[in-house]
C-alpha cells in the first residue's frame, strides 16, 4: 500500500544517514590518532588544558609571587624585564615622587629638536641591578664572583640586534643601606638637530651621578632639563652665533647654573653633572663634579688605545678649590695617614646641632646646605678640536666604575669593540666591564665586612 511504501522510503533514509555519521566519526577518529602519531595539531585545533596543566600554571605564579615576596624581604630588586607597580618606598615621600625617581629605560624620542622625528634620546636599555641571580650571589655565594678574566656576557646577548656600533650605555644600580633606587643617570641624544644648520653627526650626551639620602631626586631632575635648558641658552642669542665655540661653551655653562638653581631644594643631597657636545668638529665637555670623562684614540694598527684627554675632578684638596672653600669659611678634611680616602669637604646644618656632612668633591648640582662654606656648581668647560682622520672616542663613568677599573682598562677594552676586532657588541663589552667593577665592590665589601656597591654606569660614543 501507500502507508508501507512510504515507511520503507523513510527506513532506506534513516540507514544511510547513519551509514554516514559512523563513516565521519571513523574518520575523524583516524585523523585524531594520525594527528597524535605524528606530534601536529589539525588546522584551526586545540586541545583542551588538563587539569594538570592547570594545575601546573596555577602553581607556577604563586611560586613567581612567593619569590618576589623573598627577594623584597630580603632587599633585593626585582626581576629583570617584567613591569611592576610602583614599590612602596617610592609612595612614601610625596616630594619626591612629585619629581619622578624611577629610572629611565629604553629609548624615545626628542621633542625639543629641530626636527620632531630626527632626534632619538637613549637611555640604558636595562639595569643590570635587576637581575636577581647576580644580586643573590653577591650577598650569599661572594666567592664565585672572582673573575679570572672578563665574565661572558649574559645579559645584553638579546639586545644584540637593538646593539649600535656608534654609541652604548649600561648601568647598574648599586646596593646601600635605606637606599634602593639608582642615583645614576645617563642619556645619548642623537643626532642633536638644535637649529637648521645643525649636522647629523651631532650628540648630546651627559651623566649625572647622585648623592644623599634623595640624590636620584636632583640627578634625575637635571637629566630630565638639562637637554632643554641648553638648547633655550644656546639659541637665544640667534642662529648665527649658536654655531661660535665661546657660544656654546657659555650655552654649556648657563646650562650647569639654571639646572643647580630650579633644582629641588632637598636637604642634603645633589649630584655631579658631565655635558659633552659635538658640533661640527668641536666637542665641549662640561664637568662638575668628580665624575669622569675621557677622549681615547684607538690604533687599528697596533690594536691599542690612547688616552689623549681627561677630565679633572673638582676635589676639595685642589689649590683653587682649596683657597675658595678657606675664604668663605669651609673647612676640610684631610685623610689620616694610612687611609685611601681623599679630602672631604665638611658640611654643616645650622637648623640641627652637632650634625654634619662630608662630601668628596667641592662642586655639585644642589647640596643646597654647602652653597655657604664654598661649594659651587660653576663648572670647567674643554674644548677639544676632533680629527676626522682619527679614530676617537668619548667615555662618560660615575666614579662606582672608575673606583675599582682603570681607565687605561676600560680604553683598551671598548676600543677593540668600537671599531670591530671583536665578535662581542658594545654593550657587551659595557656589561663586562660593570660584572668586572662589580667584582672589586664585591672584594671591598669582604674585607670590610658591610656589603656595599656604588651605583655603576658608563656611556661610550664615536667620535
Amino acid at each position: 500500500s501507500k502507508r508501507e511504501r512510504e515507511l520503507e522510503r523513510l527506513k532506506s533514509h534513516m540507514q544511510k544517514s547513519n551509514n554516514n555519521m559512523i563513516q565521519d566519526s571513523e574518520e575523524d577518529v583516524r585523523e585524531s590518532l594520525l594527528e597524535k602519531s605524528k606530534g601536529i595539531k589539525g588546522n584551526n585545533r586545540r586541545l583542551p588544558l588538563t587539569r594538570r596543566t592547570k594545575s601546573f600554571i596555577v602553581c607556577g605564579l604563586i611560586g613567581f609571587g612567593l619569590l618576589q615576596m623573598l627577594l623584597d624581604q630580603f632587599g633585593l630588586v626585582r626581576l629583570p624585564y617584567v613591569r611592576f607597580h610602583r614599590p612602596e618606598w617610592e609612595k612614601k615621600d610625596q616630594e619626591e615622587d612629585t619629581y619622578g625617581t624611577q629610572n629611565p629605560l629604553g629609548t624615545h624620542p626628542f621633542t625639543h629638536c629641530y626636527r620632531y622625528y630626527g632626534c632619538q634620546l637613549h637611555y640604558s636599555p636595562l639595569d643590570l641591578a635587576r637581575v636577581a641571580k647576580e644580586e643573590l650571589l653577591e650577598q650569599f655565594l661572594p666567592s664565585l664572583m672572582q673573575y679570572s678574566q672578563y665574565p661572558k656576557p649574559k645579559y645584553t646577548r638579546h639586545l644584540r640586534t637593538q646593539s649600535n656600533k656608534q654609541f652604548a650605555i649600561l648601568t647598574r644600580g648599586g646596593f646601600k643601606e635605606q637606599i634602593t633606587r639608582n642615583e645614576d643617570r645617563i642619556l645619548e641624544i642623537s643626532p642633536m638637530l638644535l637649529h637648521r644648520r645643525s649636522a647629523k653627526s651631532d650628540f648630546f650626551i651627559a651623566l649625572f651621578d647622585g648623592h644623599g639620602e634623595h640624590g636620584s631626586v636632583i640627578a634625575h631632575y637635571a637629566a630630565m632639563e638639562a637637554p632643554r635648558l641648553f638648547k633655550e641658552k644656546l639659541l637665544k642669542t640667534g642662529l648665527e652665533n649658536a654655531l661660535v665655540k665661546e657660544t656654546i661653551a657659555q650655552a654649556l655653562h648657563e646650562t650647569v647654573l639654571a639646572v643647580d638653581k630650579t633644582a629641588p631644594k632637598l636637604r642634603a643631597c645633589g649630584s655631579t653633572a658631565i655635558l659633552a657636545y659635538k658640533s661640527d668638529k668641536n666637542l665641549f665637555i662640561s664637568n662638575t663634579g668628580d665624575s669622569t670623562a675621557f677622549v681615547v684614540q684607538y690604533d687599528s694598527k697596533r690594536k691599542n688605545s690612547t688616552i689623549i684627554y681627561k677630565n679633572k675632578p673638582h676635589k676639595p684638596d685642589d689649590p683653587d678649590e682649596k683657597q675658595r672653600i678657606e675664604e668663605r669659611g669651609g673647612e676640610i678634611l684631610m685623610p689620616e695617614n694610612g687611609q685611601d680616602e681623599g679630602a672631604r669637604l665638611v658640611i654643616k646644618f645650622p637648623d640641627v646641632q652637632d650634625h654634619e656632612m662630608t662630601l668628596a668633591m667641592s662642586r655639585s648640582i644642589g647640596d643646597v646646605n654647602g652653597k655657604s662654606v664654598g661649594l659651587i656648581a660653576d663648572p670647567t668647560i674643554d674644548v677639544l678640536r676632533i680629527d676626522p682622520r682619527k679614530q676617537l672616542f668619548i667615555v662618560l663613568a660615575s666614579d662606582g666604575m672608575m673606583d675599582m677599573v682603570s681607565d687605561f682598562e676600560i680604553a683598551q677594552h671598548v676600543g677593540k669593540s668600537m671599531f670591530g676586532y671583536t665578535t662581542r657588541t658594545l654593550l657587551e663589552s659595557l656589561e663586562q666591564l660593570i660584572w668586572k667593577a662589580s667584582e672589586g665592590w664585591v672584594k671591598e665589601s669582604t674585607n670590610s665586612g658591610t656589603r656595599y656597591r656604588d651605583d655603576i654606569s658608563i656611556v661610550v660614543r664615536k667620535l
